[in-house]
């Protein structure tokens, strides 16, 4: 039996109940990244009784920053690899957060430090999705957010993929200080670079260089929202507002 055979026998295995995950953690989750659809990868383990259980042990049966660098975010960016599951992959993360055990190792290592760069986008994109989880509460994350050390080195990181990920963070966090629902903060305008804001008349005529190195789209209302009848009285301004954000 050659090796993806072997894999995808104990992902099934673990699944179907037959073989406890405990047998050997490290070689279940390179199980679940071998498998070669996220997505349908991730529907199978919240579709077993067992599965969300088992990721949840694997996931915080080590805590070591070798563990965090390694495995651990290997399995989060595979994860993160089916952006269209909503609840499903949310059910997901929360049980590998869910009691905090390697929730906790992995924002201590972020904060100390201690974790790779790929390991650090995976904390950025972990973050960013557990404040906007549509299941549960997002409160405590949103608290880790708001750590001085903790969002300093999402604004000031190196690479520009996390300094987008913070500038959305810090945007979310201001949209809920004000009172207005976390929802509107996601999606709308604001929050994408140092020079994206709700209100287009802060926004600076000459690009900054972080707008100029953001990979996030600028925020554009389509033609027929612009063109809508209904929004004529707000018409001139939307079209100002497309505009400086171009």
């Amino acid at each position: 039996m050659n090796r993806t055979a072997q894999l995808d026998k104990r992902f099934n295995d673990i699944l179907r109940g037959k073989v406890p995950a405990n047998t050997n953690y490290s070689l279940f989750l390179e199980a679940i990244c071998a498998q070669q659809d996220p997505a349908t990868c991730i529907n199978n383990i919240v579709g077993s009784p067992s599965g969300s259980s088992a990721v949840q042990a694997a996931m915080r049966h080590n805590t070591a920053t070798s563990f965090l660098n390694g495995t651990a975010t290997t399995l989060l960016v595979y994860l993160f690899r089916a952006t269209d599951l909503g609840d499903v992959l949310d059910h997901l993360l929360t049980a590998i957060v869910d009691p905090p055990i390697f929730w906790t190792a992995f924002c201590q290592a972020f904060d100390q430090g201690d974790l790779n760069e790929q390991a650090q986008e995976a904390f950025a994109i972990l973050l960013l999705r557990l404040m906007n989880l549509s299941i549960g509460n997002a409160s405590s994350y949103r608290e880790v957010a708001k750590k001085p050390s903790i969002l300093s080195k999402l604004l000031n990181s190196s690479q520009q993929s996390i300094k987008d990920i913070g500038y959305r963070i810090d945007h979310i966090l201001a949209t809920f200080k004000s009172g207005a629902s976390v929802a509107a903060a996601v999606g709308g305008p604001g929050g994408r670079h140092d020079n994206d804001f709700v209100d287009f008349r802060e926004i600076s005529i000459l690009p900054t260089a972080d707008e100029i190195l953001s990979q996030q789209p600028p925020f554009l209302r389509p033609s027929g929202v612009l063109e809508d009848p209904d929004g004529e009285e707000t018409r001139a301004a939307d079209y100002l507002d497309n505009t400086f954000r171009l």
